[in-house]
């Protein structure tokens, strides 16, 4: 038995040195090689057991980020407060881009982060950009010079910072998987974690932020709403089982959720946040992705082939009507005045919808 095991070891040891000669695909065997030497190179070789090994070190304090090429499908889109600037994600990175002219859209500058972006939120004041990297945590963003941004700090997090991140004074506020944290960002090169209050048990779809409260929409629990006037002590104040996965926008007295499962649209009265009631709903048909509320009217974004633009007018929250309907591909929005800038993959669409019955293709920009 001990001979037949010697056997097979010899067999297979001269196999495994004869592939080494063999040709790759594409190759052929040289003339140039004799039975003699074919023999020799499939005799046993001495052990790598015997060899000497060779250690290779490497020391991860001293790598560092040289560049990347992360730019992809949109997943992310916002503007700035005065209409000038919009932010346009693009799978890791982000297109900071000039709207002022509407018909001549012009990127300024690239911001490169280390994940994908699944919002962003900016400070007009501060000049700065807060970015939700997905899987990789909150990054910090100098905007002073708009041609040239550079990251002031990356904050890790635990997975999922993708639903929002608003501000307050020396503060920022995101959601993970299951909690709201607050972050003292008074050095934004040194941000620091002061408290995380635990809301939910399933994963959060969106924050926004009105006054000292921010307004969480959880994927099936409801709306949750939590007091920020303490950053050091977060509480939670409310909960409703309205409008589970939902996206949703806040203008004045009122939230506006869209929901692409249901199809519809759902207005709540938030005067009295320990008091949340259902002003007014619509059924929209297909798959509404988004909305921007503004000029008393609800900018829908619907996807797919029976997507497109749809226009609500919401002047009365109680009755909700439909106004006009544009088609289209379209999942993220933001807009104000006359426009709204819409995206979809890589592309950023621009519509003109000064009249809200007859809207008008502006120009389009692929990234």
């Amino acid at each position: 038995m001990k001979n037949i095991l010697l056997v097979l070891l010899f067999l297979f040891t001269s196999y495994l040195n004869a592939q080494s000669i063999l040709p790759k695909a594409g190759d052929f065997l040289s003339d140039k090689i004799s039975t003699q030497e074919l023999i020799q190179s499939s005799m046993p070789k001495i052990p790598i057991s015997n060899k000497k090994l060779t250690a290779i070190d490497f020391d991860s304090l001293n790598a560092s980020f040289k560049g990347n090429f992360p730019f992809t499908e949109s997943y992310a889109l916002a503007m700035s407060d005065a209409g000038d600037l919009a932010f346009v994600g693009s799978g890791g990175g982000i297109f900071v881009t000039d709207i002022s002219d509407p018909q001549n859209l012009i990127v300024l500058s690239e911001i490169r982060t280390r994940s994908l972006v699944d919002y962003c939120n900016y400070d007009a004041e501060n000049h700065r950009l807060y970015v939700c990297a997905y899987f990789s945590g909150i990054e910090i963003w100098d905007l002073s010079d708009v041609y040239n941004p550079t990251r002031m700090s990356r904050f890790p997090t635990e997975p999922y910072p993708r639903s929002g991140v608003v501000y307050s004074g020396e503060y920022i506020f995101f959601c993970t998987n299951n909690s709201l944290w607050s972050l003292n960002i008074s050095d934004p090169y040194n941000p620091v974690i002061v408290d995380e209050l635990y809301v939910t048990g399933v994963l959060v779809s969106q924050i926004l932020k009105k006054n000292d409260i921010v307004y969480i929409v959880t994927l099936n629990q409801g709306l949750k709403l939590v007091n920020i006037a303490d950053p050091l002590n977060l509480q939670l104040i409310a909960s409703y089982g309205f409008i589970s996965g939902s996206k949703f926008n806040i203008d004045g007295d009122y939230l506006y959720a869209v929901n692409s499962s249901s199809a519809s649209l759902t207005i709540l009265n938030i005067i009295d946040s320990m008091n949340v009631t259902i002003a007014g709903s619509l059924n929209l048909g297909d798959y509404p992705e988004n909305i921007e509320v503004f000029n008393e009217k609800a900018y829908i974004a619907k996807a797919g082939t029976n997507g497109g633009l749809q226009i609500v007018n919401v002047e009365n929250p109680s009755s909700p009507t439909p106004v006009s309907f544009y088609a289209g591909d379209y999942q993220f929005i933001s807009g104000m005045g006359d426009y709204v800038y819409l995206t979809r993959n890589s592309l950023l669409s621009v519509l003109n919808i000064s009249d809200p019955l007859n809207v008008q293709y502006v120009s389009v920009e692929y990234f």
